[in-house]
């Protein structure tokens, strides 16, 4: 709170870019998560899955299309703390908005057309935000799906529902960088084959609201941990 009321130095040695609010993994209140521009670019990192992949199996056509941008909002609400008035959202969201300009794959839709629909979390919410990604990507090349797992296999299902069609139908995705839940090499990769096809590839992100902690290199079921940008 002291933090957020302009006292920076007590525990950030930057201004916060923006504010993350945690999605209620954890029990209890919601956390908000400071996030400044070092942190932003150390989350950059994340791209290394895409960049080894392309570069082990020869595919540089994805970096030809773009990535279907499921994030959730980077603007939900806001706080009041003293005389100011913060702006708090979804870490991925705010990634997106900050950062995709730094990476090789286009998202689409834009962080901000998907943020004009509002911070909402109910069912129309998210139909609003899957028709969007939707009618956007339709006639888009899309070669990449990053995000949240679980919105990945809610929005193939949405377009089976909605317009009778599967995600393999539409699009040949290349490579899917999926985080936010365990096991999505195990569990959930034959739900995400069946909507997006055999031939994307599935590569897990380790990150959350705090932090992009590391990734799947290879084929191989693991992480490698971003040592070289983060002092344990």
């Amino acid at each position: 709170q002291q933090v957020m009321a302009g006292d920076t130095q007590l525990l950030l040695n930057e201004e916060p870019i923006g504010w993350a609010i945690t999605r209620g993994t954890t029990k209890g209140e919601n956390k908000f998560i400071p996030m400044t521009a070092t942190d932003l670019k150390m989350r950059v990192s994340a791209g290394r899955a895409v960049v080894n992949y392309a570069l082990q199996s020869k595919r540089f056509d994805i970096f030809q299309g773009v990535n279907l941008n499921l994030n959730f909002p980077s603007v939900v609400g806001h706080l009041q703390i003293g005389d100011r008035k913060l702006a708090y959202g979804y870490s991925s969201g705010i990634y997106t908005k900050h950062v995709s300009t730094s990476t090789p794959v286009r998202s689409v839709p834009s962080q901000d057309e998907i943020d004009a629909l509002g911070g909402g979390k109910t069912m129309r919410d998210w139909e609003a935000r899957f028709n969007l990604a939707y009618q956007k990507c339709l006639h888009e090349n899309v070669t990449l799906v990053g995000g949240v797992a679980p919105t990945a296999l809610q929005f193939g299902k949405y377009m089976r529902r909605k317009h009778k069609q599967l995600p393999r139908e539409v699009w040949q995705v290349i490579v899917m960088t999926l985080g936010s839940v365990p096991g999505i090499n195990t569990r959930l990769a034959d739900d995400l084959h069946i909507l997006y096809g055999q031939q994307a590839a599935i590569r897990e992100i380790y990150g959350a609201t705090e932090g992009m902690f590391g990734q799947q290199m290879d084929e191989k079921r693991a992480w490698v941990p971003n040592y070289d940008l983060f002092f344990f």
